[in-house]
């Protein structure tokens, strides 16, 4: 309900809040993930004798995932960007002026939130107040790219280690057909974005140690990933 797009990427109970909390979920997970967030502060609400609870949680769903499971996952750079684009330009239709913004990153999703906060026009980062994030570093053998697609079915140890599934989902034929490829392709995704990442962390460290270059504009490569947003590491690597 809180976007016009025909698909929308966020999912979000109704009503006014003073901050909107944006969520990115991990690896092989949908806007589901967060369901139990968004009932604790309607808990909280009704603790508080109906006043609105000062957070509100937004989830925001990716391309090829629950209610967008139809949709095709981004399989490149360019899909990856503009994927991010799309939620970027969500978050600035959805936010209301006044209103301040957090982001959350799980595990996949840490990164993808840094890219979507880099994302956005300078004027909406200046009001994220939060980014927490919680996980670890991409796959090595991702990262080294040498592993190209799925691996086989006698080999899933390196991946399902990082799926959220229960025993009974991971003994099931959906998990071969299904949730497996998405959880490879999230995990993939994650390591093309670490990859942008390093690359633009390695810029800006080289702006800095340049003192005589221009300035540059708010967002550009030689900028800090994140600017002066606080952050916070829940847990991980």
């Amino acid at each position: 309900d809180s976007s016009s797009l025909d698909r929308p990427p966020l999912i979000a109970a109704t009503g006014q809040r003073r901050c909107r909390l944006y969520c990115f979920s991990f690896a092989g997970g949908s806007s589901h993930a967060f369901q139990a967030w968004a009932g604790d502060m309607q808990s909280r609400r009704h603790q508080s004798q109906g006043h609105s609870p000062v957070v509100q949680v937004v989830s925001v769903e990716l391309k090829g995932h629950g209610g967008r499971a139809e949709e095709d996952s981004p399989l490149n750079d360019e899909d990856d960007l503009a994927a991010v684009e799309e939620i970027a330009a969500a978050i600035a239709a959805d936010a209301p002026a006044g209103c301040s913004i957090a982001l959350c990153g799980l595990s996949a999703g840490a990164l993808t939130a840094v890219e979507v906060y880099r994302a956005m026009a300078p004027e909406l980062r200046g009001r994220v107040v939060s980014f927490t994030v919680a996980g670890r570093a991409p796959l090595r053998l991702l990262l080294d790219g040498t592993a190209a697609s799925l691996p086989p079915p006698h080999e899933p140890d390196d991946f399902s280690k990082y799926a959220l599934a229960s025993e009974e989902v991971m003994a099931s034929p959906a998990w071969a057909s299904y949730f497996l490829p998405l959880l490879v392709g999230d995990l993939t995704a994650d390591a093309r974005a670490y990859r942008r990442l390093c690359a633009l962390a390695t810029a800006a460290a080289a702006a800095a140690a340049a003192p005589a270059a221009a300035a540059s504009p708010s967002g550009s490569v030689g900028e800090p990933l994140l600017g002066s947003c606080p952050l916070l590491v829940c847990c991980g690597s």
